[in-house]
């Protein structure tokens, strides 16, 4: 059974919401984030994140375990889309720990870029983009809206629970959690140009491995067109002179 799930519990504290869309001022000495990558026989199961302290007290501290490098980027900035994801290893996984702030988890990328020895930055970039947007439904039939959620526990995943037909649940997940999924499974980027902001449950069947066609089922409307945009662009770094 393929998982992909990501747990928070919170402590008397909350996670920020994505990093802003501008170049990051270099922190303070004392706002540190220490990436490390796991060894297979330290990895659990899943993904856990988990916050202590509180960030009104400016002492909240955040620790991740087991994490690939998709959701570390994805953790830093939530709704960007992103370029070169095939550069990006999957059987890799990672521990993050330090101070909860948005100058601290900035520094989380350019750390994972260098024990990947790639370049991930966040600027703009041209390239064709599979758009997708919710001009003709709302929402798509299918999903039903999640109307709360506890602030202690926040929990979300998309499961394959069924490898032979490749049928998945999805429980309380955003759109752009789903749409990072999919970006595994196509060449183009995504841009998500939804009005979508809530979490949701819905199920569905991926087979063939066609993400336009199960985009266009679920009712989106969906397009490839060349646009420039904010991205984080993944690539390999330059050879050293």
């Amino acid at each position: 059974m393929n998982r992909f799930m990501f747990t928070i519990i919170l402590v008397g504290a909350s996670l920020p919401g994505t990093v802003a869309a501008q170049e990051q001022t270099t922190p303070p000495a004392a706002v540190t984030f220490q990436v490390t990558e796991l060894k297979k026989d330290d990895r659990g199961v899943g993904v856990s994140a988990r916050v202590e302290g509180s960030r009104l007290e400016g002492n909240a501290d955040l620790r991740v375990d087991g994490a690939s490098a998709k959701q570390l980027i994805e953790m830093v900035y939530q709704t960007a889309p992103l370029v070169g994801i095939e550069h990006l290893p999957r059987d890799r996984r990672f521990a993050v720990s330090g101070i909860l702030d948005p100058k601290a988890l900035a520094k989380i990328v350019p750390r994972l870029g260098e024990l990947l020895d790639l370049s991930i930055t966040y600027a703009d970039a041209t390239t064709d983009f599979l758009l997708v947007r919710n001009l003709t439904h709302p929402i798509p039939p299918s999903w039903m809206v999640v109307p709360g959620y506890t602030p202690e526990t926040i929990r979300d995943g998309l499961v394959e629970v069924d490898e032979v037909d490749h049928v998945y649940t999805a429980n309380d997940v955003t759109v752009n959690r789903f749409l990072h999924l999919m970006m595994e499974h196509t060449t183009r980027p995504i841009w998500n140009q939804t009005s979508l902001s809530g979490r949701y449950d819905f199920s569905f069947r991926f087979a063939p491995r066609d993400v336009m066609r199960l985009l266009n089922e679920m009712g989106f409307d969906v397009l490839v067109a060349r646009r420039t945009t904010r991205c984080v662009v993944i690539a390999p770094r330059p050879p050293k002179k």
